[in-house]
């Protein structure tokens, strides 16, 4: 025990008729009963030494301390309002250690509940990339939120333009993104990931986007959408109307093949001065 609190009104009543010295042992003896959270010693030449009685006047005085305030027991010396204060002090040290302990494993499981909440959206994230198919016949199948002019123009060049099994066939052949494989035997082709880089940077250079800065929207579009929806997109852009801007384009036909409505109002490019393009719905 490092303090305990010092009622001085008790203690005065309690050392009334004591002389100095015995008044001054006194107290050096409850703080050797508090500090070492236990009786004092039998052997009162060891108890002296702890309190630094050392003269025979000052032996005198604890002998007589010990004889009107302890009580000689097989633990050692005790004393009744010690044991009450040691008593509640335990119990205050075992509410404080039950708190800390519930208090942790309360953090313990909000962390391991975030962490499970995390698996959990990283899982339906890779779930929704690899089946995009699946989206695009899911957003064919709601025709009430069929956006107006445009978007519906969007679904038409996506529907003339290579299904999901032509984009497999021509992967194959080399016919990507409307390009035909010209090359050579033994040269080497562009993968489709490569080929989805090379013809939408073209496709954001159009549209006025710096050079530098088309990868990093390009792959953006990639972590919202997936790389085979942005695929679709890059590959619908080269069939879009010559006045529709690249990016909106894209935008719009990316939203439309994950099956997310298509916002109200375009907001126009900030790489050129097109018209903002009208996606109200009908």
């Amino acid at each position: 025990m490092l303090y305990y609190q010092f009622h001085i009104n008790d203690f005065r009543s309690g050392s009334v008729g004591m002389s100095e010295l015995e008044e001054l042992y006194y107290r050096r003896m409850l703080d050797e009963y508090y500090a070492k959270e236990q009786a004092l010693p039998l052997e009162v030449d060891k108890l002296c030494r702890q309190i630094g009685a050392r003269s025979q006047e000052a032996r005198d005085a604890v002998a007589y301390v010990l004889e009107s305030k302890f009580m000689k027991t097989d633990a050692g010396h005790e004393n009744s309002r010690c044991e009450r204060v040691l008593a509640e002090y335990d119990g205050y040290k075992a509410d404080k250690s039950a708190a800390g302990k519930a208090s942790a494993a309360a953090r313990a499981a909000k962390r391991a509940a975030a962490v499970a909440t995390a698996a959990a959206a990283g899982n339906n994230r890779s779930t929704g990339d690899e089946h995009p198919s699946n989206d695009c016949a899911t957003a064919a199948q709601h025709p009430p939120n069929t956006p107006s002019t445009e978007s519906n123009l969007i679904t038409s060049t996506i529907t003339k333009t290579h299904s999901a099994t032509d984009v497999a066939d021509a992967g194959a052949s080399g016919e990507l993104f409307g390009k035909k494989d010209d090359s050579q035997p033994g040269e080497q082709q562009q993968t489709p990931t490569a080929e989805l880089w090379s013809a939408g940077v073209s496709l954001l250079e159009e549209a006025g986007v710096p050079k530098p800065q088309c990868r990093s929207v390009i792959g953006k579009y990639v972590r919202d959408y997936g790389e085979p929806v942005v695929r679709e997109a890059v590959r619908a852009g080269a069939s879009r109307p010559p006045t529709a801007d690249p990016r909106a384009w894209l935008t719009a036909t990316c939203q439309h093949l994950k099956g997310a409505r298509v916002p109200a109002t375009a907001k126009p490019s900030r790489y050129n001065n097109l018209a903002a393009q009208d996606y109200s719905m009908e």
